[in-house]
């Protein structure tokens, strides 16, 4: 009996040994001895080396060429697969049965040996030795210079087209070069035409990309230069609005508007006040503006924009600013001329406002939220405008009171028909009346808001000069008309000012300077100025007068 071969047998190549036992056929436990060994020797598949590749000697960086293999056979009959090395540390892959030739471009110039290898189709283990090498030169042929980097927008929203721009890109050669941008969202434009430099591209979402160009001969575009730099590009959401702090402010006040995705600084950002361009921010941050209410903004709505966007609009209510745009006229007349405020939130009412003209409050005649109409008061000196409304003041400008103020007379005494000249203010540009020591002038020579001049009545003494206007009277000089009587009598003081509850001592005089008693004396407004039983009497102000009078004393 022949023993069975092993399992291995004629699988892998090696030597192998047949040997024989018998046994009973009764008994299968009686064994003869085992037969001498035969020697069989297993060979296994072999691929033998290719030849050496065939192709040009000569080739130039870029350029593309082909080399083919052959010759490998393997040692059963099987089909062989081949690969070429490129020499530059690079492979051509192992070709489909059937295929011998692959093609190749250098980056470089240089000497390069391709060789090739071959395999069984059948057990890819067993490989041919490496053939022979094809030696060939590369020199450097047509090469491109890198382009620029592409510019455009740095920022921008989701789904909007943008324009990038790139070039510089030129080929050694002369040819005209051809533009690819690649968007860095795993997109690339077409290769653009001869000439065109630009492209579009929008991106779906927000995120940083990185925008490169790449340029080739436009008639071979597998000659190509290196990447350029990238230009980033920030695709931001749009902004969004989620309150103004305040929601009701006037020109000038600072609002805060809270959100997100306004971006770290302002940049081109805008703020609009319904539709009015708020201008540069007091701050600016991703999810925080503070901005200033702007000169035009109305009632409306806010909007921000970013490169990300226009946001939805946040209501605002723009409240009047309180202003003073014009009063006429600038100049009145104590008690006698109005005064019109035009300006701008008042208040529909006066309330608690208040309206100064000079250095006394005005008294008000009418009043709206951008017009009051007041009086000059009687009283009231030379100062400004000013209008008091819900705890704030504004000063709408001098205003000169034209009060009714003698400042000098000349001369100070005269006679019968003496030319006096009063020189002040406040006179009027119309006659009014004139006093000179204890009765009207006699006559009115010339009368101008500053100037009058006047003479002494026949029936004059000494008393005091003032002038009368718009009913109202001036302050009061003192004025001597001299006497040759020998009992004339004068008055001193000639002039008093007392406040409520003042008293003054007064004195009758006689031409020689003698002091005269027992004469009648008199009060024109005994109600105002009363006197006492004393000889000469004192004259005291009662409180009856709460407003400046003028009271005249006589001594018979």
């Amino acid at each position: 009996m022949v023993s069975p071969c092993p399992s291995t047998c004629g699988r892998s190549p090696g030597n192998y040994t047949v040997t024989v036992q018998a046994r009973s056929a009764v008994d299968s436990t009686d064994l003869s001895s085992i037969s001498p060994g035969l020697v069989v020797t297993i060979a296994g598949e072999t691929i033998s080396a290719p030849s050496a590749p065939v192709g040009p000697a000569a080739a130039v960086t870029g350029t593309a060429s082909t080399y083919s293999a052959g010759g490998a056979v393997s040692s059963v009959g099987n089909q062989v697969r081949y690969e070429l090395f490129w020499g530059d540390g690079s492979l051509s892959g192992w070709l489909p049965v059937g295929t011998a030739s692959a093609s190749h471009s250098w980056p470089g110039p240089g000497t390069y040996t391709v060789t090739a290898q071959a395999r069984s189709a059948a057990n890819s283990q067993i490989l041919s030795p490496v053939s022979a090498g094809l030696t060939l030169t590369v020199t450097a042929g047509e090469t491109i210079s890198t382009p620029t980097a592409p510019a455009g927008p740095t920022a921008g929203a989701p789904a909007t087209s943008y324009t990038y721009s790139t070039g510089g890109a030129v080929s050694s050669s002369g040819n005209a070069v051809a533009y690819l941008f690649d968007w860095g969202d795993g997109q690339t434009s077409a290769w653009l035409p001869a000439g065109t430099t630009s492209a579009s591209h929008s991106w779906p979402s927000a995120g940083s990309y990185t925008v490169t160009a790449l340029a080739a001969d436009a008639t071979d575009l597998l000659i190509r230069s290196s990447v350029s730099s990238g230009t980033a590009v920030n695709v931001m959401p749009p902004p969004s609005i989620a309150s103004l702090n305040p929601a009701s402010a006037s020109v000038g006040d600072l609002v805060t508007i809270t959100g997100s995705n306004f971006g770290l600084s302002q940049g081109t950002s805008t703020v609009t006040f319904n539709g009015i361009g708020a201008g540069a921010a007091y701050s600016w941050g991703p999810g925080s503006i503070v901005v200033f209410v702007p000169d035009g903004a109305t009632t409306g709505s806010v909007i921000v924009t970013t490169a990300g966007g226009a946001s939805g609009g946040a209501s605002f209510t723009l409240i009047p600013t309180f202003s003073i745009t014009s009063v006429s006229p600038t100049v009145g007349i104590p008690g006698i001329t109005s005064v019109t405020i035009t300006g701008s939130a008042f208040g529909a009412t006066q309330g608690s406002g208040q309206v100064w003209l000079g250095t006394a409050n005005g008294v008000v005649q009418s009043w709206s939220d951008t017009q009051i109409v007041a009086q000059v008061a009687a009283d009231s000196l030379s100062g400004n405008v000013m209008v008091l409304q819900n705890g704030v003041m504004l000063n709408g400008g001098a205003f000169t009171v034209d009060a009714l103020q003698v400042a000098s007379i000349r001369p100070t005494s005269g006679g019968t028909g003496t030319a006096v000249t009063f020189t002040g203010s406040g006179f009027g540009n119309s006659p009014g009346a004139v006093w000179l020591g204890s009765t009207n002038a006699d006559s009115i020579v010339s009368w101008s808001d500053t100037q009058v001049v006047a003479t002494v009545a026949s029936t004059a003494l000494s008393g005091v000069a003032k002038i009368q206007q718009n009913g109202a009277w001036s302050n009061v000089v003192g004025f001597t008309v001299p006497s040759t009587a020998e009992d004339a009598v004068s008055l001193r003081p000639v002039a008093l000012n007392m406040s409520i509850g003042d008293s003054r001592a007064l004195q009758a005089l006689g031409s020689t300077g003698r002091t005269v008693t027992g004469l009648i004396w008199a009060t024109s407004h005994a109600t105002v100025v009363s006197l006492s039983t004393d000889d000469p009497p004192v004259p005291s102000a009662s409180e009856v007068a709460l407003e400046p009078q003028l009271t005249r004393l006589e001594a018979m």
